[in-house]
């Protein structure tokens, strides 16, 4: 842990910065978590001050961290690249070693920016000085992102990994707090990187809009998709098992959003991209998920998946994955499946098909929800940032070592 921060003065006090890659304002940015953070942030009375920590050598580049933002090898081959691996190297490797231009930017912005009284930092991969208290919120370490190969990180070469590694526990240690999205994270950080589990919380991510209990009508199985990674979300394994349950119920729909192939087959709906930017189709999206009896997003890995709480928000259940944080994301508001046992994942569809037990778990979804807004994790944050404030906001769920999950990796 840093050393002890000066008390601010009365022109600081109440001014937070946001610092993350992107513009934290932009609801594009990080699936609109820094935006719907600086949203709470300003309803608990705090001015926020966003900081781009964007590198330059990102911003000189947009194809390529375009092709970074995707699974490297796949978006290459896309672009024509008949032998991917340097190439995805290199994009991996620059990801990974960005964290020291991180820091350097933070710096520059900020020199001529007011005074604050902290820093939320959104993922642990630079440093802000120790001049102010600062916490961290992550859903990912750069451990897991390595083990998993999480967007073509798995391709990173061994010296930029550790040079990556110091980088993070270095920004870990700094931290006055370390706010985790999951259990999983959280358990990365204590056991990857060396953080003491009392400066290790489950905070959460938060929904954007409203909590509220929508009427519906559970008689038929309507399924919802939502993804911008098909192949990552497990699109395929969705598709494969509805088409064997509508054998069993011919009335049962599957709407799919996002970045979807075109798929020809009875009782699937195509709705395509639906952009958190654009007011029309967030409605589209809204009434979508209103009409939902269940939201499946199996994963081959989902570090939280803000897409289950935003479920649960109007009352729906999620089929979630076993692998990542999702399930502290979906709590007790649904069932959680192996993304490589195609027999799980049509069971929990079978199971979520029978209204009862589907109005059941939304019931549960939304209650779970109601802990998951972004001002409960707002208040969380700053209970750590700021002693003496919101000391009465519990964690998320506490830091256990026995519910490490066995997804984990180690070795960052």
């Amino acid at each position: 842990m840093s050393g002890p921060h000066p008390a601010p003065g009365r022109s600081e006090f109440g001014r937070v910065r946001i610092a993350c890659e992107g513009d934290p304002l932009d609801p594009a940015s990080w699936s609109g978590t820094p935006a719907g953070l600086a949203a709470a942030l300003g309803r608990l009375g705090l001015l926020v001050d966003p900081v781009d920590v964007t590198p330059l050598l990102h911003r000189r580049r947009p194809g390529r961290m375009l092709a970074a933002g995707l699974h490297a090898p796949a978006a290459l081959r896309w672009a024509g690249h008949s032998e991917v691996r340097p190439v995805a190297g290199w994009l991996a490797n620059s990801s990974a070693g960005a964290a020291l231009q991180r820091s350097a930017r933070y710096r520059m912005v900020t020199r001529r920016r007011p005074a604050a009284c902290g820093v939320i930092r959104m993922r642990g991969q630079f440093n802000v000085g120790s001049a102010l208290p600062s916490v961290i919120l992550d859903d990912l370490t750069l451990a897991q992102a390595f083990g998993h190969n999480w967007r073509g990180m798995g391709a990173a070469t061994g010296r930029f990994r550790r040079l990556a590694g110091r980088r993070q526990r270095s920004a870990y240690r700094e931290a006055v707090a370390c706010g985790a999205a999951s259990r999983w994270a959280a358990m990365s950080m204590i056991d990857d990187y060396g953080v003491p589990s009392a400066r290790v919380h489950v905070v959460g991510c938060g929904v954007n809009g409203p909590v509220r209990d929508v009427p519906r009508d559970w008689s038929l199985p309507r399924f919802l998709f939502i993804s911008m990674h098909w192949s990552r979300k497990n699109g395929d394994a969705v598709v494969s098992a509805f088409e064997r349950l509508r054998r069993e119920q011919p009335a049962a729909e599957l709407a799919l959003v996002g970045d979807h192939p075109r798929v020809d087959q009875e009782g699937v709906r195509q709705h395509g991209l639906l952009p958190r930017n654009q007011p029309d189709a967030q409605q589209r999206l809204r009434w979508l998920q209103e009409r939902a009896t269940c939201l499946v997003m199996p994963s081959q890995i989902e570090p939280f998946g803000l897409v289950y709480v935003e479920a649960g928000a109007v009352g729906v259940p999620s089929i979630g994955t076993t692998v990542g944080g999702a399930a502290d994301a979906v709590g007790p508001g649904g069932v959680l499946v192996d993304p490589h046992r195609p027999e799980q994942l049509l069971d929990a569809m079978r199971r979520l098909s029978d209204p009862s037990t589907a109005r059941r778990y939304g019931e549960l979804a939304l209650r779970h929800a109601e802990r998951c807004t972004w001002d409960a994790v707002a208040r969380r944050l700053v209970r750590h940032l700021l002693p003496g404030r919101f000391d009465d906001e519990p964690d998320l769920v506490p830091v256990d070592r026995s519910s490490r999950c066995a997804a984990s990796t180690h070795g960052g």
